[in-house]
């Protein structure tokens, strides 16, 4: 039955239509696909409007701090090692084999909008209405937009075996807000799978999370209970990224809106 209501959600994506209007810019972790050493783990980072396409990269200096731990090691340092078009490559000395947790958080940003794309943007993350009401409000009095962001990518590794996950690998890496696949199971097509939204360590309800293929233009969202959890089965197999935004309104009209942007890239076998 499980996997034939993944099939149905397939089905259903097929039915709609693939045009999407511009997107908030992820960024994101890839695992090459060439072969590598397990000993030494290389990893992409890119950002674009819609996961896989990459369109740019970060630059190494906005790095805040990146990382990485496997069942044997509790950190070992990913850091950057050559900046190209598309995506900033880095590299961790740890061994993969069983399986890895790694992570990248980006300094803080400014941008400003026009109220076009703010109201894309907004469209783009689900965000809630009361911050869609806050920005009415500003807008009649004629405030434009400007935001402060923090983004924080996470990729689950996946070991070289279909072995259960290390509980290490399934917790927690102390990002201020990331996306953590729960249980020791590996991810699997059409079987439901349980994972937890993270605000400083806290469980986040009622956020909106978009779950994204690799081989597909529309993603399937999901809504986190009042546990900052989300089940799903994702109807076929290769990478999906995981991504959801939350928007905080400025306190005063002189004040930055203030978001974060997490992404979790997932291996489905």
């Amino acid at each position: 039955m499980q996997v034939k209501a993944a099939w149905r959600l397939v089905s259903a994506l097929c039915a709609l239509s693939a045009q999407w209007p511009v997107h908030a810019h992820d960024s994101w972790l890839t695992r090459p696909a060439v072969e590598q050493d397990t000993r030494l783990l290389r990893l992409d980072l890119s950002t674009g409007s819609r996961f896989p396409l990459r369109e740019t990269r970060p630059s190494a200096a906005t790095i805040a701090q990146a990382g990485c731990r496997s069942p044997a090691r509790s950190r070992a340092d990913l850091l950057p090692r050559q900046e190209h078009a598309d995506h900033l490559e880095l590299g961790a000395r740890i061994d993969v084999s069983s399986g890895a947790a790694c992570w990248a958080e980006l300094k803080p940003q400014q941008v400003e909008l026009s109220p076009e794309l703010v109201a894309t943007y907004l469209a783009d993350i689900r965000a809630p209405d009361d911050v869609r009401a806050m920005w009415q409000q500003q807008l009649a009095r004629g405030i434009g937009w400007r935001e402060s962001y923090r983004k924080f990518a996470r990729i689950d590794v996946p070991a070289s075996a279909a072995s259960p996950v290390a509980a290490s690998l399934r917790q927690s890496q102390g990002l201020a807000m990331e996306i953590v696949p729960l249980g020791s199971e590996s991810i699997r097509a059409g079987q439901p799978f349980s994972y937890l939204l993270l605000w400083d360590g806290t469980p986040l309800a009622n956020q909106w999370l978009e779950f994204v293929s690799e081989r597909h233009p529309l993603g399937v969202w999901r809504q986190t209970d009042g546990d900052g959890q989300v089940r799903q089965a994702l109807p076929y197999a290769g990478r999906w990224l995981l991504r959801a935004t939350r928007l905080e309104a400025p306190q005063h009209d002189t004040d930055l809106w203030s978001s974060r942007f997490a992404t979790l890239l997932v291996h489905v076998r």
